[in-house]
């Protein structure tokens, strides 16, 4: 998939040339050395369909998958200019880290907001993402992450579904998803039977001498879980993979597989003001599928950032469950 940049999104035009370079390099090299994303972003108001600073900060780390998928350690620092607020979201890797002994608001209350409330509100987020990158790269030392959450168990003991009954919607919609294609699956396996596959019951998670050609494939990318189901009459016994909630990978129109990664080229980038284009192509790891180059227009991203492009954006697919702090000013 293609890498974005380290995100530096200034709608507020709160930043001069220099701090957004100087805030880009610092994600440059954060994400070499961790594998994290730093993002800055400015906003005047808050997106129209967020109903706080904090609500807008979760949607858009999750959108845009910032961080290591394996370690979720990505950080957003997210300004919005009229409620004089200011917001930094963390990975669920990073929970821990940022809460001990209060180091992560700490850093707001003695060094960002500071800077802040005297108005050099460049200054104050150039800190905030040099402040933030250590804290990662400390814990990435120490590998001392948190465990990342298992979205793959069963519904009622994960993270993801406290946020499904809280109205998640692209998680709800995300699930909704991925139970089809499993119910798709079950009735591949099952040979068209609708009725078996509507009535099976998981028995035990697959083995590797459980998998088919194509499911290994799936299993190398961590695009899907497999397991082994059971038809309601006892008789049958199947495997089946479902596709994990935050995968970035699509199905292969071709052979099936969760397998379809993207491949983007940037012709050019979109600024506050001005739209940019890029070309994109489907490709699959485990088929020889290629579809044919298509032109995307990139919108420019005026106040509101990226938000509302819920594609995973560029990250690496590190998911926040609502970890960091905020600050007025």
């Amino acid at each position: 998939m293609a890498e974005r940049p380290a995100a530096v999104v200034d709608g507020a035009r709160a930043l001069s040339a220099e701090q957004r370079a100087a805030i880009a390099a610092v994600g440059a090299k954060l994400r070499a050395s961790t594998g994290s994303d730093v993002a800055v972003v400015t906003a005047e108001a808050l997106a129209s369909d967020a109903a706080s600073a904090k609500q807008q900060a979760t949607r858009l780390f999750n959108a845009w998958g910032l961080g290591d998928r394996d370690k979720s350690n990505g950080v957003l620092v997210l300004l919005v200019a009229d409620e004089r607020r200011l917001e930094v979201e963390v990975g669920a890797g990073l929970n821990s880290a940022y809460a001990a002994d209060g180091r992560g608001a700490r850093v707001q209350s003695q060094r960002v907001v500071p800077l802040l409330k005297a108005g050099r509100t460049g200054d104050a987020l150039v800190a905030a993402a040099e402040e933030y990158a250590a804290l990662v790269a400390e814990v990435d030392a120490a590998g001392a992450y948190d465990p990342v959450p298992d979205f793959e168990a069963e519904a009622g003991d994960t993270i993801a579904s406290a946020l499904l009954a809280g109205g998640g919607g692209l998680l709800a919609l995300r699930s909704n998803q991925r139970d089809e294609e499993l119910m798709g699956r079950l009735e591949e396996a099952f040979e068209g039977d609708a009725t078996a596959a509507r009535g099976a019951r998981r028995l035990r998670w697959a083995s590797e001498g459980d998998l088919s050609t194509r499911d290994r494939t799936e299993a190398r990318l961590g695009s899907a879980v497999h397991a082994v189901y059971r038809s309601a009459d006892g008789q049958r016994t199947v495997v089946a993979g479902r596709p994990r909630l935050l995968t970035p990978y699509a199905a292969c129109p071709e052979c099936g597989a969760w397998a379809l990664d993207t491949d983007e080229t940037i012709v050019t980038w979109n600024t506050e003001l001005t739209p940019g284009l890029k070309l994109e192509s489907d490709r699959c790891e485990h088929c020889d599928f290629v579809s044919p180059e298509r032109s995307v227009v990139l919108p420019a991203y005026g106040v509101d950032g990226w938000d509302g492009d819920d594609s995973g954006g560029g990250g690496g697919g590190g998911f926040s469950d609502g970890g960091g702090s905020g600050s007025s000013y």
